[in-house]
């Protein structure tokens, strides 16, 4: 896999998300990523959160990556400058949680 360089996520919280049987609040987030190069970059494209706060947890990650959780943003097969793609993020435990996201293509 490979880190793309000229990809940036940026995270947009909304309205916290109350699970049905715990009733623990969880929250969910659109992560748009861009590509702001100048050449098209081709995917698959992988959301990964690096050192996440203890007990927060990606509810609906794809799979881990070296222990850490990601997802696959599903149907981008590539993006061409200037294009940008979004994914929907869910979290628990969420409140004063500082968020690090990495973009990887190619396979994980």
């Amino acid at each position: 896999p490979a880190i793309a360089s000229t990809l940036s996520a940026t995270l947009i919280p909304f309205a916290p998300v109350y699970g049905l049987m715990d009733r623990i609040p969880n929250a969910a987030a659109i992560v748009t990523i861009r590509n702001n190069g100048g050449s098209t970059i081709n995917g698959p494209f992988h959301l990964v959160f690096p050192s996440l706060t203890h007990g927060v947890e990606v509810l609906n990650a794809t799979d881990t990556f070296g222990g850490w959780p990601f997802i696959t943003i599903a149907g981008i097969v590539r993006l061409a400058p200037g294009e940008s793609a979004k994914v929907a993020v869910r979290f628990t435990s969420p409140l004063a949680t500082r968020l690090k996201m990495v973009v990887y293509t190619g396979g994980l």
